[in-house]
């Protein structure tokens, strides 16, 4: 059997991996000169920069892929279980009092699952919870992971497969979680050497071709491909290539995110850790930051600070709906947040800017119902001599583990 794959991310790798293995003929299609979409690896005088995700949280199967094509995995440091949370203007691990835990704990373990307000995540949220738990706990954790604030979100949309209709808790329905974690892994030279990795054996088992725009499906149909096709592209790019089978207009929500790595003489906390998290409202413009050189070894050039320990830490910056500002401002914005957080804090030994435009949709009711009109599509499509798949970050699945494990079924 024959399988096209149209875009050469990681979503389209491992689609890609995954026909190779059940015996499929594979050809993939990516527009640009290299494989990864916004996943890659820089290498600087400092050490490394990450320019997205700097790891992920492991499986078995994922263990196995890394295995089968040649690139051993490292876990995350011990010390970076320590995560961080920010609340009244200081760094807490526990950002809560007493009874604010104990509602936070009614919410998880006895309250039934219902949305009383219109699909806002930040209202419900505040009813399951309680305010100061979705305040300080649940609006930077989720933020963190999806790149918006609590007020942008749908809950049914963030956990697609929950039981929103009080029939069960919070904790019934984390227990339908399909694999076990084995916690925050990446590779010795970061993500990009994964990505390069994947590229090489793939290479040596399926057509791949570079420099190669699909734009539409009218175009896709002329080539007469014989197969099925799987679209691995952005949302917006699946918008524009169905443009003449589209029913209705879709304005889903984008997030451009902006990305900055710090090299420092000293970390932004006293000890080791993940990193901290920061809620709306409290003076910090960072969703959040990452201690690199805490989370994984090999993340800094030890000889660049040979007197003292150097240390790398990506802030994270949502730019919804605004235009990305310049990279002198991006400084500004950075030494004035991390100044509040450590008033100790020096000049950086270098700082390195990544800017993606709009490459994460909103997870509301908006972009669920274009999951419905591409489902409907895949299900239409069954009954034809050609099926049509969609995979993606927007499609239910945000994160490299649930990407990979909806190439799975």
């Amino acid at each position: 059997m024959r399988i096209h794959i149209i875009g050469g991310g990681i979503t389209g790798l491992f689609l890609a991996y995954r026909e190779l293995k059940k015996g499929n003929q594979v050809t993939l299609y990516e527009e640009s000169t290299r494989l990864g979409g916004i996943i890659s690896t820089k290498q600087v005088p400092e050490g490394i920069v990450e320019t997205a995700a700097n790891g992920f949280l492991c499986t078995d199967a994922l263990k196995a892929l890394c295995s089968d094509i040649g690139i051993q995995l490292i876990p995350a440091n011990s010390h970076s279980r320590r995560r961080y949370f920010w609340r009244d203007k200081k760094v807490k691990r526990v950002p809560l009092t007493f009874f604010e835990i104990l509602r936070l704990f009614y919410g998880i373990f006895f309250k039934k699952l219902k949305i009383k307000s219109t699909g806002n995540f930040w209202e419900w949220s505040k009813d399951q919870f309680g305010f100061f738990a979705s305040k300080f706990i649940i609006e930077p954790a989720i933020g963190g992971i999806y790149g918006s604030r609590l007020f942008q979100l749908d809950p049914k949309v963030v956990f697609p497969y929950w039981d929103f209709n009080g029939n069960t808790t919070v904790l019934q329905n984390l227990k339908l979680k399909k694999s076990k974690s084995l916690g925050t892994h990446s590779f010795c030279l970061g993500m990009g050497s994964f990505i390069d990795s994947m590229g090489q054996y793939l290479q040596n088992h399926i057509e791949i071709q570079y420099e190669t725009k699909v734009k539409s499906m009218e175009e896709l149909h002329s080539r007469t491909l014989d197969g099925d096709i799987y679209l691995a592209i952005p949302v917006q790019k699946v918008i524009n290539f169905l443009d003449k089978d589209m029913t209705k207009n879709f304005n889903i929500d984008m997030i451009s995110l902006t990305s900055i790595t710090r090299f420092s003489k000293e970390r932004i906390t006293k000890k080791p850790c993940f990193g901290i998290l920061f809620p709306e409202g409290e003076g910090i413009n960072a969703l959040g930051v990452l201690s690199n050189s805490d989370i994984f070894p090999n993340r800094v050039d030890k000889s660049i600070n040979r007197n003292n320990e150097t240390s790398s830490e990506t802030w994270i910056y949502q730019n919804y709906k605004n235009p990305v500002g310049s990279e002198e401002s991006w400084k500004e914005i950075i030494e004035r947040d991390r100044k509040i957080v450590n008033p100790k804090s020096t000049d950086p030994l270098a700082i390195y800017i990544t800017t993606w435009n709009a490459p994460f949709p909103v997870y509301n009711s908006e972009l669920e119902s274009l999951n419905q009109f591409l489902d409907g599509l895949e299900q239409k499509s069954n009954s034809t001599h050609q099926k049509i798949r969609f995979f993606g970050n927007y499609r239910r699945n945000l994160g490299i583990r649930s990407i990979f494990e909806s190439t799975l079924i």
